[in-house]
């Protein structure tokens, strides 16, 4: 009886593992893979970032609005043309004077350097402002001799400046030596001003050229100075080793500057020249870096207003 009992439990099992297996057929599914769980990869500073994840897309997609888009055209999208360059010697910057003109001027703030053959000259034109001094240092070497020129007009002065009859002149200096030249125009207009070479050589030459108005960054103006009656105004100056320094006082009113350069206690250069109400310049040419005090005063003791300017050459 317990036999047949066990048989019955064991015929029941086998039914419903048979029934199972039929509710559970079908294509089997491939064994699933569990999602990964983003690493945090460790960056300088103590901040965490979640390593990124590389998804392919297709070529056409667009990027993502949070990455930064750079258009960078394809050939067959934009067609390059090809921009014409122009070489520095084309491009002309030009100054205040060149404005509304038709002519290149030479003017204050500018410098220019060359070399000036024995019997030479080079030509600028300048603009010329009534009353209004330009000042003009110019240097050489060697055997060269320098003279310095402002004629009226362009067209002569510059065809044949040898012939061109000076309204200032400056020669005063032997070969080899620098020469600075006060001009002084009576009216507005345009000028010429002529750098020559009389003497047996050539030089390596540069010419400089100031005024009281034009800032420059080799020169320091002292504008609105004045001078109580008896009274000497001192400034000082230092040289760049053995380089020039030049010193160019203008009066704003009808009193007679003198213009000193003082070394040590001893005056090394001095200029007294020009008359009540003109412009006085001078130079030292020292052999190494060393300090100068310049001086101003009047040459009858009375009171004045100036403008001084300063040029250490570099």
């Amino acid at each position: 009886m317990m036999q047949r009992k066990i048989a019955i439990w064991v015929g029941l099992f086998s039914l419903m593992g048979l029934v199972l297996a039929c509710n559970f057929s079908g294509t089997p599914t491939a064994t699933p893979i569990p999602t990964p769980i983003p690493t945090r990869a460790a960056v300088e500073g103590g901040v965490t970032a979640v390593s990124p994840t590389v998804v392919l897309l297709p070529t056409n997609t667009a990027v993502s609005a949070a990455t930064p888009a750079t258009a960078v055209p394809t050939p067959e999208q934009v067609a390059t043309k090809a921009q014409p360059t122009a070489s520095l010697s084309e491009v002309v910057q030009p100054t205040p004077a060149m404005v509304g003109t038709a002519v290149r001027l030479f003017g204050p703030g500018q410098q220019d350097k060359f070399t000036l053959a024995a019997g030479a000259f080079k030509t600028y034109t300048i603009q010329g402002v009534k009353f209004q001094p330009l000042f003009v240092f110019a240097e050489t070497t060697g055997e060269a001799d320098l003279t310095l020129k402002a004629a009226a007009g362009t067209d002569t002065a510059v065809s044949n400046p040898a012939a061109a009859v000076p309204l200032a002149e400056a020669d005063f200096s032997p070969a080899g030596r620098p020469e600075v030249l006060v001009f002084s125009p009576d009216a507005d207009g345009f000028y010429t001003l002529i750098v020559g070479n009389q003497g047996s050589g050539a030089g390596e030459t540069a010419v400089f050229l100031f005024d009281a108005i034009t800032d420059t960054p080799l020169a320091t103006h002292y504008r609105g100075e004045s001078l109580a009656a008896g009274q000497t105004k001192s400034f000082t100056a230092q040289s760049n080793d053995g380089r020039p320094v030049v010193a160019f006082a203008q009066p704003l009113d009808q009193s007679d500057l003198v213009l000193k350069f003082i070394e040590a206690g001893s005056i090394a250069n001095e200029a007294n020249y020009s008359g009540p109400g003109s412009a006085e310049a001078a130079f030292v040419l020292p052999l190494r870096a060393t300090n100068y005090t310049i001086e101003i005063s009047t040459a009858d003791g009375g009171a004045a207003s100036f403008t001084l300017i300063v040029v250490p050459l570099e």
